[in-house]
């Protein structure tokens, strides 16, 4: 007569044993990746902490000796370098513009972009520089406040801005600015 063997496949192959004993190799390997991978994280972020740190010290150090040096420097030393900024933050936001290049237009695209700027306003702005370097003269303070309020308007982001604009907004002042003029292809004042 049969003998009912209660012993089931598994147990007579092993592919059960086989599997735990699989599963239990892989536990290992895979805490240790996870864990090479969070330290890797850890140290990623802190050399991204380290970098934004060491962006804001350098735009720190920039920005503080120079505000004192703009109040102690002559009139037409300040109006120039106002103007030079105003120009490096135009380049920054793609508008390609130059004194008595364009004014009208560059007027109507500055209004449109931005909301702050008023239809007119770089119009006054290019008259006070040129009436500066022009007219040899020097300009009054609310003058020099209007370049000034200019410029801010200049260095705030827009609504909708990207993050890589907002951080060269932030940090164009480690950049060099260029204070001679490019040529101009078009220019209205350019001899034939």
């Amino acid at each position: 007569m049969l003998e009912n063997n209660s012993l089931s496949a598994e147990q007579i192959t092993g592919v059960e044993n086989r599997k735990s004993k699989a599963g239990e190799a892989v536990l290992p390997v895979l805490r240790s990746v996870s864990l090479f991978l969070l330290g890797l994280l850890g140290v990623l972020l802190i050399l991204l902490t380290l970098l934004v740190i060491a962006a804001e010290a350098a735009r720190i150090i920039c920005l503080g000796p120079a505000a004192k040096k703009q109040q102690k420097e002559r009139p037409g030393r300040r109006i120039r370098r106002t103007e030079a900024r105003i120009y490096q933050y135009l380049c920054l936001w793609g508008i390609d513009a130059g004194l008595g290049w364009e004014t009208a237009a560059t007027d109507a695209e500055l209004a449109r972009r931005f909301p702050a700027v008023e239809p007119g306003e770089y119009t006054r702005v290019c008259h006070l520089i040129e009436k500066h370097i022009y007219g040899e003269s020097l300009l009054s303070p609310y003058e020099e406040r209007t370049l000034n309020h200019f410029l801010e308007k200049l260095m705030e982001p827009v609504p909708g801005c990207s993050w890589k604009m907002r951080l060269k907004l932030r940090y164009a002042c480690l950049r060099r600015v260029n204070t001679k003029k490019k040529k101009r292809k078009h220019s209205a004042f350019q001899q034939k």
